[in-house]
């Protein structure tokens, strides 16, 4: 009886601490055991066996990759541009004793890591470096994250993306300002070409008014000059009588009293004085010059019977 009742209750012991011993840890996780207070090992996937009541189980930690929230975030450029920059990142537990030994706050530590190195980073470019280099600044993000957080903390990041990256309010109003003060210059410019464009058409159109004007000038004053000429072989045909120098004084007299004539005619032209000696010069002429030419009809007449 006796030996039956020892077999029972040495079943029963046994039974319990192979129950409360032996476990299995899950795909993906990492159990940290304490043996009387104090750090042991780091059990891994598998059937595991822990003592009770001297080993404990103090931390359940995911091996799985989880999301680092990161909040928006004022950043100041190199060339002083103030951004907004909204990102997101993955990391992945490595060593479990650094993620439970290593820092106080784990979460909040790895965040405020990834945020101050978001801060430096950009901070030592311009706004147009940050703009074409998005994928280099990426990588040196997660190279300087790494150095402590792995080294450290046991905790690798593997990715970071920026979601947003936006220029705060003041440079918003600045950059404003900027695009009218550009489209104003634009406008004054395309004006003032507009204005000089106009002012080359209308001198141009001026210089073929008076390159045209010229040319039929010249054209008027060479029929003058062969009907003239004309004139003097008649006259010196039908008067011979009348010296040269007066017949082409009388001529050139009335080729002026004409020129003088359309000159009173333009609606510039207030009133028109002849000189002295173009009257004196006519009017001493004239008597002979008019029974001369009608001579001359007459005997172009007589001739043409």
């Amino acid at each position: 009886m006796y030996i039956m009742l020892t077999t029972v209750l040495f079943a029963f012991i046994a039974s319990a601490i192979a129950y409360y011993s032996v476990h299995l840890v899950p795909e993906g996780q990492f159990w940290i055991i304490e043996r009387l207070g104090k750090y042991n090992r780091v059990l891994d996937t598998g059937i595991r066996f822990i003592f009770p009541y001297i080993d404990k189980i103090v931390r359940v930690l995911d091996r799985k990759e989880f999301k680092v929230d990161i909040p928006p975030q004022n950043v100041i450029t190199k060339d002083n541009s103030k951004i907004v920059v909204d990102a997101m990142s993955y990391a992945v537990k490595e060593d479990a004793y650094k993620v439970h030994y290593g820092i106080e706050d784990y979460d909040k530590s790895l965040n405020n890591l990834i945020m101050t190195i978001i801060r430096s980073t950009m901070g030592e470019r311009s706004l147009s470096e940050i703009s074409s280099d998005i994928e280099g600044i990426k990588k040196d993000i997660i190279t300087k994250v790494n150095k402590t957080s792995l080294n450290e903390w046991g905790t690798r990041l593997t990715l970071i993306e920026f979601e947003e990256i936006n220029p705060g309010k003041a440079m918003l109003d600045a950059m404003e300002k900027e695009l009218i003060a550009q489209k104003e210059a634009k406008a004054k410019i395309a004006e003032a070409e507009g204005k000089q464009r106009a002012l080359e058409i209308e001198m141009q159109s001026k210089y073929e008014l008076q390159k045209q004007e010229a040319q039929m000038q010249r054209e008027i004053a060479e029929m003058r000059a062969q009907t003239l000429l004309h004139e003097i072989k008649t006259i010196q045909g039908a008067m011979s009588g009348i010296e040269h120098n007066r017949i082409l004084e009388f001529l050139t007299s009335v080729e002026y009293i004409h020129s003088m004539k359309h000159l009173s005619t333009s609606p510039n032209s207030k009133f028109v004085i002849y000189p002295a000696d173009i009257q004196k010069s006519i009017g001493g002429l004239m008597p002979q010059s008019l029974a001369t030419l009608n001579d001359v009809r007459l005997n172009v007449l007589n001739g043409d019977n």
